[in-house]
């Protein structure tokens, strides 16, 4: 799905909520995340999170780019879950952008091995949670650590930095004028890394000792 001028991150980048973009968020509302349909398709995912792990344990000892199988899989996630069959990457390269989840997986898997501390405190909680059997959709709402470690990783490592809003009418907003159609661009990474709302806001921490 492509917005014109932004033809890889569309549905986060178009600036106009036009007929185009209501019609693709419509789509993405009725047909895609419906929550009755993301649970009926978590066989899908969890599926191909099997075969990234196996192909990932099939290379041990080897030098992965995480990045490369962290897109492959999500890719395959999405393709099967809008098209219910496995697409040609390249027939699909346009239009499907996985980047910020890609980005996100790839900072918190560098965060934890800078803080092994950390890394053994989840695990920990895996082995507790999970043990031996494969990562479950169902079990992710038991694993508390896991979860404080993303939103860590959210706060320091934002996949968008900047968002872009537009006022659809005239506004005012600390003391700023704000014109209607003004484009206001939100920067979350300056907001993760205030010193005067998080204490140490450039160590990255477990997310369970954040107030």
């Amino acid at each position: 799905m492509h917005t014109k001028g932004f033809t890889e991150y569309s549905m986060v980048w178009s600036l106009e909520p036009g007929v185009y973009w209501k019609n693709a968020r419509r789509i993405l509302q009725l047909e895609v995340l419906t929550p009755k349909l993301v649970e009926a398709q978590a066989h899908i995912r969890e599926l191909k999170v099997t075969e990234m792990v196996d192909s990932l344990r099939e290379r041990q000892g080897e030098v992965v780019r995480l990045r490369d199988a962290v897109r492959r899989t999500l890719f395959g996630v999405l393709v099967r879950l809008m098209f219910s069959s496995e697409v040609a990457r390249n027939e699909m390269e346009d239009l499907l952008c996985t980047d910020t989840t890609t980005t996100t997986i790839e900072w918190a898997m560098a965060e934890l091995i800078k803080n092994k501390p950390i890394l053994e405190n989840l695990r920990s909680e895996l082995e507790r949670e999970i043990g031996e059997d494969r990562v479950r959709e169902s079990l992710l709402p038991h694993l508390h650590y896991l979860h404080a470690c993303i939103k860590e990783t959210q706060r320091l490592h934002p996949a968008v930095p900047l968002l872009v809003h537009e006022a659809l009418q005239t506004c005012e907003t600390m003391a700023y004028t704000i014109p209607k159609g003004c484009h206001v661009l939100v920067n979350v990474w300056a907001i993760g890394r205030d010193p005067e709302t998080w204490e140490d806001p450039l160590t990255f921490f477990d997310g369970m000792q954040r107030k």
